[in-house]
């Protein structure tokens, strides 16, 4: 099965949703155009590979994801052998289910704003500030359910601006 893309299309249309990801990752490097440039050269010289009961934009999620973690392993110097996370509460694109990601929502902080207060901050802690759940329930004096919760709607909302 090939892309039903064209590689100047994937281009335009994933070039920088990808920068901008890899940005979350390696702040202030330049390396993020190289995740996003290889990314999608992958993406096309494996392009035989993609089956179609998958989205294309998952599909190539999951390559950033490869190639962002073989860059870490890179600048830590680290072997295949470990296994290594982008971030330990990355499975915030784990839901979702998006034919693409509208390139100019990808900025997180920015549509934060746009969320209620309560759901902004728990988000704002979790994924800018990268606090842990229980940390946020701590220091605010906020249940541990009450910050999950808030996470999840938080999540819910967002997933109408991306999508």
């Amino acid at each position: 099965m090939s892309l039903p893309i064209s590689v100047d299309k994937m281009y335009d249309k994933y070039y920088y949703t990808f920068v901008k990801l890899a940005q979350s990752y390696f702040p202030y490097s330049e390396i993020v155009y190289d995740i996003a440039q290889e990314t999608l050269i992958k993406a096309w010289v494996n392009r035989d590979k993609y089956n179609s009961k998958n989205t294309l934009s998952t599909w190539l999620k999951r390559i950033f994801d490869n190639t962002a973690i073989d860059y870490k392993r890179k600048l830590n110097g680290q072997g295949k052998t470990k296994r290594i996370y982008l971030r330990d509460n990355d499975n915030v694109f784990q839901n979702f289910r998006c034919d693409a990601l509208n390139i100019d929502t990808v900025d997180l902080e920015s549509n934060l704003n746009k969320l209620d207060f309560k759901y902004k901050l728990i988000l704002h802690l979790l994924f800018i500030k990268e606090y842990t759940q229980e940390e946020i329930s701590n220091e605010f004096d906020i249940p541990l359910g009450t910050v999950k919760s808030r996470k999840k709607i938080g999540l819910r909302e967002l997933r109408k601006i991306y999508c």
